[in-house]
Parts: structure tokens; sequence; C-alpha cells
């Protein structure tokens, strides 16, 4: 009984938890643009959130692809790839330096995924071996932290970028809610897994 108790206490307090200390950075609720191959690069002018002030978002590949902003979301449509590589990158930057400390992962929420695509995130300093996270359904796809390859400090850094790959030639996705996350449920429920333990062995050397 006690053990359900605090698994309750525990989930009451991630959820708790996550809500406060959710950062936004764009829910895409302002600015319009549509791109397509031709027209790759959209400087949205500045775009004011918790650690940046400006989004940039381009598109690679050919011959058909469109990123259109509106309604609150970005939506992104391949119609077909060419033997090259197809992409939308979206950039968020900064004139200073921010920090991402007290805060484990990014999050994105795709909806209305059709075919497969990838995510990767990089931030100021970031090299080559950024772990790829598969998008294969609509949800909430969550990159932590230590997905990341950068040399650079997390309390210093002036930009985030997160890239969206084609894999299959029909991929679309609309795209919402950039946001930083924390990850504290894992390490809770982690240790009430370890006091279940030792309270079924106290229970058992009682018995």
């Amino acid at each position: 009984m006690r053990t359900v108790v605090l698994v309750l206490a525990a989930i009451f307090c991630c959820s708790s938890v996550s809500r406060a200390a959710t950062l936004m950075l764009d829910d895409f609720s302002s600015g319009s643009f549509a791109l397509a191959f031709g027209g790759t690069t959209s400087h949205s002018g500045s775009l004011v959130t918790a650690l940046t002030d400006q989004r940039m978002v381009s598109g690679v590949g050919d011959p058909n692809w469109t990123a259109t902003l509106g309604a609150g979301s970005l939506a992104y449509v391949v119609d077909s790839m060419s033997e090259g590589r197809n992409y939308l990158t979206l950039s968020y930057s900064s004139t200073g330096t921010f920090s991402v400390l007290g805060y484990n992962a990014f999050a994105l929420d795709f909806s209305n995924v059709v075919g497969a695509g990838e995510l990767i995130v990089s931030v100021t300093g970031s090299g080559l071996n950024n772990i790829r996270v598969p998008i294969s359904g609509s949800g909430t796809i969550i990159s932590p932290f230590s997905f990341l390859d950068t040399s650079q400090p997390l309390d210093s850094l002036s930009s985030m970028n997160f890239r969206i790959n084609t894999i299959s030639e029909d991929f679309s996705a609309d795209i919402d809610n950039v946001r930083l996350v924390p990850e504290p449920c894992a390490s809770i429920l982690l240790i009430l897994g370890t006091g279940g333990a030792v309270l079924r062995r106290r229970r058992e050397t009682e018995e």
C-alpha cells in the first residue's frame, strides 16, 4: 500500500513539475510564410522567446516540397524527392548568449504525420554526431540533451537548430510547440523502484 501511495505521489509530482518548468520557445502563433524549392530561406523577423530573438526557417531539396506557417502550426510537405536529400531546418538564435541549464530535453509536437522522417537537434558548437530521432507517427518527439554532440557549455549558447529530415518520398507533418522540458520522472521512479525492492526484502525477512 505504501509503495502504491509513493508511486501515485511521484506521478502527480512529475506531471506538476513538468507543466511548471516547461519553457515554450515557439508555438507558431505569430508570423506567416510560404516556402518552396527556389525560395528556401525565411527570416521571420524578430521572434522574441524566453531565450532567443530570431527565427529562421530554411529548406533543402528538389523538386517538390513546401513549408507553410499558418493557423498556429508549421506544415511541411514533400511530394517527391530527388536523389539528394530533403530537409527543413528551424533555427532560433540570439544576439547574445543564453543558458538551457535546468532543462534536460527538447520537445516538439508532430501531427498529421505521413511517411517517415527524423529529427536532429543541434546547438552552438554541435558536431556531426548528434543522434537522430525517428518520426514515424503523430505525437511528441523528445530529444534529450544527452543526444547533443557539442563542445559549447549549455549555459553559453547562441543558437538552437531543429532539422526535420525526409526519409520517405511522401513525408509530411504539422509541427508545433517547440519547447524545453525537464525529465525528472525517470530518476524519481528509479528511486521508488529501488525503495520498493527494499521494502519487499524487509517484509520477506520479517516473515
